[in-house]
């Protein structure tokens, strides 16, 4: 029994008592429900926690095989179940499926590319090849013979541009390009390079530059191959007057470049993909054979000069207009490659 006893104001003493017996049984059966009962709820929670988390990380185990199946078929042109939401695993899908998108581009392009670069390497050797050929089908014929050696030999000049252009663009991306840095008075070039290009372009070419001089410091000799690209696509055009204008940067940390020609611009839609490699706008701008890397070159030079280029018709001459925006490179910050 349990009792209390209390001293009330009277003086007597109130004593109450109760039997614990009842309290004994039921802190039992309390004790007996929750041996019984525990296992059984932890059972069921176990159960349903189990249940949500399979049904969690179901569309994970979707795009584990999706992503396995793509894996093994190389089929890069399948792309993942999209998940219904906004949570992680939703956001994870769509991350993956556009990387996955992306690298089919990206495959896409490089694909595309050995496909363009085959094409264009096969042509030269098969003309040397069929000179070669021509010219031992009759060794007596010395006049034949050396136009067929005099044939072979501009094809074999046309493929060595093409090699070099093609390791140049292989070198860009994978940042092994060799650059100089040089302080240059970007005039003095402008001039010297247009009088070395008199020798072989039928073109009048101008130069209009700040009255002060422009400083620049980098590779005068990537600079020379970018502005020589340019020039010989505006005369590949049908361009007669080309202009050259260089200005200092407002920032005082580079300069601007830009080559400007009197031709028939680029043709609509070329624009967007005007520095994309083996890209050709039309039979006018490519009627001397080239193989479409004369922008792309422009494009993977100027980028590795640590600059941006860009592509339009809005030449005072009236015809298409590229320009460049070019920083000073230091001494100090200038690696031996790019």
């Amino acid at each position: 029994m349990r009792v209390l006893t209390r001293t009330l104001p009277d003086g007597e003493v109130l004593a109450v008592g109760e039997l614990i017996a009842s309290q004994q049984e039921t802190s039992e059966n309390r004790l007996v429900g929750l041996l019984v009962t525990g296992p059984l709820l932890l059972l069921l929670i176990t159960i349903t926690v189990g249940r949500s988390i399979h049904a969690a990380l179901k569309p994970v185990d979707r795009l584990t095989r999706e992503a396995a199946l793509i894996s093994v078929t190389e089929d890069s042109t399948r792309r993942l179940h999209t998940v219904p939401g906004h949570d992680e695993i939703a956001r994870l899908a769509q991350t993956l499926d556009d990387m996955l998108h992306r690298l089919t581009v990206a495959f896409q392009h490089e694909r595309a590319f050995v496909d363009d670069a085959s094409h264009e390497l096969r042509t030269p050797v098969a003309v040397i090849r069929g000179e070669l050929e021509l010219a031992l089908s009759d060794l007596q014929d010395h006049a034949g013979v050396e136009t067929s050696l005099r044939a072979a030999f501009a094809e074999t000049e046309r493929l060595q541009r093409l090699c070099e252009d093609l390791l140049v663009l292989a070198r860009e991306r994978a940042g092994t390009l060799t650059l100089r840095s040089e302080a240059l008075d970007v005039t003095d070039f402008l001039v010297a390079f247009v009088r070395r290009l008199s020798t072989t372009l039928s073109l009048h070419v101008t130069i209009d530059s700040d009255p002060g001089g422009v400083e620049w410091r980098g590779d005068g000799l990537r600079l020379e191959q970018i502005l020589a690209n340019l020039v010989v696509n505006a005369q590949a055009a049908g361009s007669s007057h080309v202009r050259l204008q260089a200005r200092g940067r407002s920032d005082n940390a580079g300069i601007t470049l830009s080559v400007e020609d009197d031709g028939p611009g680029f043709p609509p839609g070329f624009l967007d993909r005007a520095f994309e490699r083996f890209t050709r706008a039309d039979a006018a701008r490519t009627r001397q054979g080239g193989a479409g890397l004369g922008l792309a070159l422009v494009s993977a030079l100027t980028h590795a000069l640590g600059g941006s280029v860009s592509a339009s018709n809005d030449s005072a001459l009236g015809g298409a207009s590229v320009r460049l925006s070019l920083p000073s490179i230091s001494n100090s910050s200038h690696p031996e490659s790019f």
